[in-house]
């Protein structure tokens, strides 16, 4: 799949819009009445805009059912390769690394690299299994607990793990990075008191790793729209190996999210990344549902 920085027109044949959320085959069971629960009408609005928002994201124009090339005007020609979306994505990329991202762009590309813990049907918008098949949520609607699928890996082959996601959201809330999307985990119990500085622990914002596998989450409030959110990039995992071995938790310099580098945990991997030009994301072999992705680029 290539992103181009610039295109002159972008055909979107209605029949075949989807989410590469449609290209899941996933176990979907509701733990308790609260993973029912309707959100509140803002929590709906964002779902909405989420949405339409990721309407290009990673598989997002196929062709449901059949194996084809997808080509749209503007981009340099007809792909060569079978089933390759050439998409335009307007402007150049900020960045790829989920905490220092902002733009609709950017978000694009990483819906095709990442993916979070649970994410949205395209036709009903309710929550469904992502990096986690199964999640448990306390009566009161405080604790959820999330259970990894054993066969979610990263790009580079090794297995997603709960402390992944403890460890990018304390990197989203570190003070010192200015991630500008923090403030969407201030619904973590102590999120804010750490994202603000107030407090320096860590250990006291609502995220933990009970094991591997198994992920504690415990909320500040009730948050109907919580499960909703995980589709956004601000909670996508990321790996602390791959993110320290390029430099420290709050650089914002810290070029790690670059080709050669970059670990995802999503339907693609980052291919190619050409300034002003392209960007390439290629079918990522790891994935723990790759057998569901229909494009190959």
């Amino acid at each position: 799949m290539a992103f181009p920085a610039r295109h002159t027109g972008v055909l979107f044949p209605p029949q075949y819009v989807a989410t590469g959320m449609q290209m899941r085959v996933v176990e979907y069971r509701h733990i308790s009445a609260h993973s029912g629960d309707p959100a509140p009408r803002i929590g709906k609005a964002w779902d909405r805009m989420l949405l339409l928002r990721s309407f290009i994201a990673y598989g997002v124009i196929i062709q449901l059912g059949l194996a084809a090339s997808v080509w749209m005007p503007g981009c340099a020609g007809q792909p060569s390769e079978p089933n390759v979306l050439l998409a335009g994505n307007g402007t150049e990329p900020a960045a790829l690394d989920p905490h220092l991202v902002s733009g609709v762009s950017e978000h694009r590309i990483l819906s095709a690299l990442f993916e979070g813990l649970a994410t949205m049907d395209p036709g009903s918008l309710e929550p469904e299994p992502a990096a986690a098949s199964r999640w448990e949520i306390s009566d009161d609607g405080l604790v959820y607990r999330f259970y990894l699928d054993p066969d979610a890996r990263w790009s580079d082959g090794t297995p997603v793990k709960a402390e992944d996601f403890v460890y990018a959201w304390r990197r989203m809330l570190t003070p010192a990075l200015g991630a500008e999307y923090a403030y969407m985990l201030h619904c973590l119990a102590g999120a804010r008191d750490f994202n603000e500085g107030r407090a320096a622990d860590f250990s006291a914002v609502g995220a933990r790793a009970l094991s591997d596998d198994v992920l504690e989450v415990r909320l500040e409030h009730p948050t109907p729209y919580f499960l909703r959110m995980q589709s956004h990039f601000a909670w996508y995992p990321v790996k602390r190996e791959v993110v320290e071995a390029s430099g420290r938790i709050d650089d914002r310099n810290n070029p790690w999210a670059r080709p050669g580098t970059l670990v995802s945990n999503g339907p693609f991997r980052l291919a190619v990344w050409q300034p002003n030009d392209q960007i390439r994301v290629e079918r990522n072999p790891f994935y723990h549902r790759a057998d569901k992705v229909r494009l190959n680029a």
